[in-house]
């Protein structure tokens, strides 16, 4: 009974460092994109430095970067085999939709 006990203490701590990595994901994009905004007198992010934020953001592996009037198309592999498209403002570096 005191491992079982054990288990479940070991599973809620896991459970609280995972919500918190989730949480730490979801607050670091706009702290991203207002130093973008404010770096130097660039208009624009790069695609690099796109596919750095939704990187960071959603994880998976880049695929491509394409660039559209004011914002950036990142196509990602996630860790569970999808494709996702994800735009981010060319100016900002703001993910603004994600399908």
């Amino acid at each position: 009974m005191r491992l079982y006990t054990n288990y479940k203490w070991i599973l809620l701590v896991i459970s609280f460092l995972v919500a918190m990595q989730i949480a730490g994901h979801s607050f670091s994009q706009p702290q991203e994109a207002v130093y973008l905004m404010t770096a130097g007198k660039r208009t624009e992010i790069s695609p690099q430095e796109a596919a750095v934020i939704v990187q960071r953001s959603v994880g998976g592996r880049v695929l491509s970067v394409n660039h559209e009037s004011s914002h950036y198309r990142v196509k990602i592999l996630n860790s569970k085999g999808h494709i996702q498209i994800i735009t981010v403002d060319a100016r900002s570096g703001a993910i603004l939709s994600t399908r």
